[in-house]
């Protein structure tokens, strides 16, 4: 399996894979290190709000597969000891637990003083300093943020601070060859971002270049923000004391020391304490408190405070594993109650919902915990050719989790998931392995309409963004770019709808299907048929599987006997309201087609696989069992997929080690239980001999590589 692996401040994100749930905290602490390039004793690992301990396994805490675990890099006091954070996400001072160290009375800085903290990418932030340690080496300084999220309390050295900047540098007044210190946005240079220490370059009327001094921007920037530059202080010539917290009674000069426009994460109310907003806060009242008595709609990304809702709702009565609705997106029958307690939904969907009116808005009947909301990539036991009747199924199967938008994913996700083919922008040009995509947004949608002309220009914001994210190259919102390798891109989900039929001949022609993987080549601003500014995107299929509408994928998908799946009491006669083949629509001759499936009653193994599985003397048992459920006929494929699964990682076999019971085992599960120093078979507990040779069994995977094609694609 594979982990999601995220530093505190959200900054840096990577996967670890090789992993399964049996590994020990150690091996994933080692993986890790050498990725970021820092001493093993100076990381610790966070799931849950709990610090992972060394000698226990990833099972303990709970981590499955595609789970985000967190990481911080503690500083050294020593050569031998590290500073072992405990983290809290109180407002309270966090603790930290260590030996007490003599303050220093010659420092530079002092305690309670407000200063400028630089963290690894160059950005300051200010910071208040809890205590100050006196070192053989170095002094180190243990400061808690006030404008920064997720990590409240850090321990820095002394080269990593500064005063205070407070005296703002008229632009007239600054000066060539010195350092200031600016605000920058990396991603969006027009838009307000962090703080940066700065070299002037040069400066025109309205201009100034500058060179950053951080980690990832080498080349010199123009600063927008010139009525926003601080001086640097220098720490000899200030009066530290000027520089202490006042009491929160003195409210002015309190937030003036430690305020300063940070990049909002509210852009309508710049993230204004005293300001009501309706897009960061409640969308009825908009009032800003209570936050542990928000509830968030999924379909409308709302927030709406449990008490302003009509009826008001106890939060006692909300099931956390369960989405959450607002009354404006839910279309549940009039008769139904679970609108307070969404466990009683269950009881009720299936029996009272009209399959004919308001799918894009009906309420989850079930949902699929096999991938989280920002997993890339294919979906586990969903094929390529699958196919829905509604845009709602594929949501609970995780394929596109957005029954209404189009295009699945957000900045803050690091790219898009998953996008929906449906021809509804006359941009669009579909070529199979190849197709032009539109970009979302330029439509005026109000008083309630689902689609409407191009009326304005598109920007390279929220969804478009996301898709650009996925593309190999830098962000460039003006121009676009190009992959420099198009494979490296992330994958993005493709799913055509038999709307697109109307454009394009490899649409299905029943319902929505999934297509398999796309990556993105290129994406570019251009003049669209209407007049106005569209976003195009240049997607090319990268899937091993073949695609539905070629030869290969036809066969593929009539030997996997995959057929569309319909909604638990869907009235067959309506299948014709969705462009079926009207030759199947009929409920006889429907079941004609049906019966003449199900009359192949055997499954036929070729004859070459049947030759590789007699040489395999040590997996006689397994293969009998396989031949067995040939009877199943189309579910042959299904029954053995169970068969051939690793009870460590809940997948097919990789690189099977057949082990001396005779039960197999991935090469790399076994691995891990013989580093976590468990020697013994995970299925029926023989002891195996610690110096055991892990020899991979080619026979078992030549003949699962014939039954599950492609399956070992992007595992290593």
């Amino acid at each position: 399996m594979w982990l999601q692996i995220r530093s505190f401040d959200a900054s840096t994100t990577f996967t670890i894979d090789n992993l399964s749930r049996l590994s020990k905290v150690t091996f994933l602490k080692q993986e890790i290190a050498s990725r970021i390039n820092v001493p093993l004793e100076n990381l610790n690992l966070f799931f849950g709000g709990k610090k992972l301990l060394d000698g226990t396994l990833l099972f303990d805490y709970g981590i499955n597969i595609n789970s985000v675990v967190q990481y911080n890099v503690s500083v050294m006091k020593n050569e031998d000891t590290p500073t072992e954070q405990c983290i809290t996400f109180d407002n309270d001072v966090k603790v930290i637990e260590e030996n007490e160290l003599s303050i220093t009375e010659e420092t530079r800085f002092h305690k309670d003083q407000i200063v400028d903290v630089k963290i690894l990418e160059g950005q300051y932030y200010s910071a208040k300093i809890l205590r100050v340690y006196n070192e053989d080496i170095q002094v180190t300084y243990e400061v808690k943020f006030f404008d920064r999220k997720g990590e409240t309390v850090r321990t820095v050295i002394e080269s990593d601070i500064m005063p205070r900047a407070l005296n703002k540098v008229k632009y007239d007044d600054v000066e060539i060859g010195r350092y200031y210190l600016v605000n920058y946005n990396a991603v969006f240079p027009k838009e307000r971002g962090f703080w940066y220490k700065c070299f002037i370059k040069s400066k025109g009327r309205t201009k100034m270049t500058v060179e950053l001094v951080c980690k990832g921007i080498d080349d010199p920037v123009d600063i927008k923000f010139i009525d926003d530059i601080y001086a640097i202080e220098d720490v000899h010539s200030i009066d530290y004391k000027d520089f202490l917290l006042p009491n929160e009674d003195d409210n002015e000069r309190y937030w003036a020391l430690l305020t300063r426009l940070n990049e909002p994460e509210c852009q309508d109310c710049w993230d204004n304490p005293s300001k009501k907003c309706t897009s960061c806060n409640c969308y009825i009242c908009g009032i800003k408190q209570d936050d542990n008595k928000q509830l968030y709609c999924e379909e409308c990304l709302q927030y709406y405070h449990c008490y302003c809702l009509d009826p008001p709702v106890k939060m006692s009565d909300l099931n956390d594993d369960e989405d959450w609705y607002c009354p404006d997106c839910r279309n549940t029958d009039i008769n139904d109650k679970s609108f307070v307690n969404p466990k009683k939904r269950k009881t009720t969907l299936n029996l009272t919902r009209d399959w004919g009116h308001g799918m894009a808005c009906a309420g989850y009947s079930d949902k699929s915990r096999l991938m989280s909301k920002d997993g890339f990539g294919a979906i586990p036991g969903v094929e390529v050719g699958q196919s829905w009747v509604y845009r709602l199924q594929a949501a609970e199967a995780a394929v596109h989790r957005s029954p209404v938008a189009g295009i699945c994913g957000t900045a803050k996700l690091g790219g898009c998931t998953s996008v929906v083919l449906a021809g509804g922008y006359e941009d669009d040009v579909d070529m199979g392995d190849e197709f032009f995509y539109t970009g979302s947004g330029g439509r005026d949608l109000s008083s309630n309409k689902r689609t409407n002309k191009q009326s304005f220009d598109q920007e390279l914001t929220r969804f478009n963004l996301s898709i650009a994210l996925n593309c190999d190259a830098s962000l460039n919102s003006v121009h676009g770019n190009e992959a420099k390798n198009w494979r490296r891109g992330k994958p993005i989900r493709v799913i055509r709808s038999y709307k697109a039929s109307r454009h394009s001949k490899y649409a299905p022609e029943l319902g929505i299907r999934y297509d398999g993987l796309y990556k993105v080549v290129k994406y570019w601003p251009e003049t669209g048929k209407s007049g106005f500014r569209v976003w195009r995107y240049l997607f090319r299929r990268d899937d091993p599987i073949p695609a539905p509408w070629t030869k290969k994928g036809k066969e593929r998908i009539e030997k996997l006997c995959i057929t569309i799946k319909l909604p638990n009491g869907f009235p067959i006669e309506k299948l014709q309201n969705y462009r079926y083949d009207k030759e199947n629509i009929g409920d006889s001759s429907r079941k004609r087609k049906h019966d003449a499936i199900t009359s192949q009653t055997t499954y036929s193994i070729p004859s070459n696989v049947l030759e590789i599985m007699a040489t395999d003397v040590s997996n006689q048992t397994l293969w009998s069992q396989v031949k067995d459920l040939c009877k199943l006929g189309c579910g042959f494929l299904s029954a053995a997929r169970d068969l051939l699964t690793c009870v460590c990682c809940y997948d097919i076999y990789y690189k099977p080690v057949t082990l001396q019971c005779g039960h197999s085992v991935c090469l790399h599960c076994v691995k891990q239980l013989f580093n976590a120093e468990m020697y013994f078979c995970p299925n029926c507990r023989y002891e195996l001999e610690t110096d055991m040779k892990f020899v991979v069994n080619d026979k078992m995977r030549e003949v699962l590589n014939v039954f599950f094609e492609g399956y070992e694609t992007g595992r290593c």
